[in-house]
């Protein structure tokens, strides 16, 4: 999972691809994105002594964040 994560500050591009015969007829399409904050990795908080409480604590604290939507007219 840490391959995929974001350093703080971090950019990255990706590219998505929408296939044609999913949207074959007209009006208007929304994509929806979202950016998730993710807590650290339970091995890592075992590792350093964490509490069950603080595992808890530390999974509450997720929230998805970085909401974006885009609409597509199609013809």
């Amino acid at each position: 999972m840490e391959n995929h994560s974001l350093t703080p500050l971090g950019e990255k591009t990706a590219s998505y691809t929408v296939p044609g015969n999913l949207i074959t007829k007209p009006g208007k399409y929304r994509l929806a994105f979202r950016m998730r904050s993710r807590a650290e990795p339970i091995y890592f908080m075992r590792f350093v002594g964490s509490t069950r409480e603080m595992e808890q604590r530390m999974n509450e604290r997720m929230v998805s964040f970085k909401a974006y939507a885009v609409e597509v007219d199609v013809k």
